[in-house]
């Protein structure tokens, strides 16, 4: 499979490899939220990941045939990270350390809803249907100032719907169903929850654009 990724990109397969194993080291430090104020609705994340790997990261217009354009980034090979697609259905993820099983890895996922969904609850029903590869939060918004929160493992999954306006996902699982399932979580992952929560409950005037 990874000869094919190769010589479809038309790159080094040697070299192809060795990249996949610089972008794959584990690293939990994901913030991600929603905000809306009823009239526009706002999608933030960081990238809090090694400096060295922006030498990786690309943003992408991507056309699809059969499915809806986007616009989106990512530091790895193939798939996304994040996008918005021209429904104006937006996604990002956040990492979540815990175990692996056969699955759809999440940068695929991301890249086949931005592809396919038009709303978050068209992105609820494939992200409840398809086998997950590993524990991961995906964040949907849409124009209609829909969001939530969707936390996956290979074996379960719960939605968590926003509170006052917004949500906010780090890197632990938040809904009551899934906790006991994460086997570790990073230190500073519930102080950036906090801190994102502090801010967004001062319920600030959102910019108009």
């Amino acid at each position: 499979m990874k000869k094919k990724f190769a010589d479809a990109a038309e790159v080094d397969y040697d070299g192809l490899c060795s990249m996949a194993l610089v972008i794959s080291e584990g690293f939990y430090n994901c913030s991600i939220f929603a905000i809306t104020d009823e009239e526009q609705i706002f999608m933030g994340r960081n990238y809090d990941m090694y400096y060295r790997l922006k030498n990786y990261c690309e943003s992408y217009f991507t056309n699809p045939k059969g499915g809806f354009k986007s616009v989106g980034q990512t530091d790895i090979f193939v798939g996304r990270e994040d996008g918005v697609n021209e429904k104006g259905l937006g996604i990002a993820i956040s990492g979540v350390p815990s175990y692996f099983k056969s699955g759809l890895v999440f940068w695929v996922t991301v890249r086949y809803l931005l592809d396919k969904c038009r709303t978050v609850r068209e992105g609820f029903d494939l992200l409840s249907d398809i086998p997950h590869y590993s524990t991961i939060t995906f964040l949907l918004v849409d124009p209609t100032g829909d969001m939530a929160v969707v936390e996956v493992s290979p074996t379960d999954y719960a939605i968590r719907e926003p509170t006052n306006g917004y949500i906010i996902s780090t890197n632990h699982f938040n809904h009551p169903d899934m906790q006991g399932i994460q086997i570790f979580e990073p230190p500073d992952s519930r102080i950036r929850y906090e801190t994102i929560l502090k801010y967004l409950s001062f319920k600030l005037i959102l910019p108009k654009m």
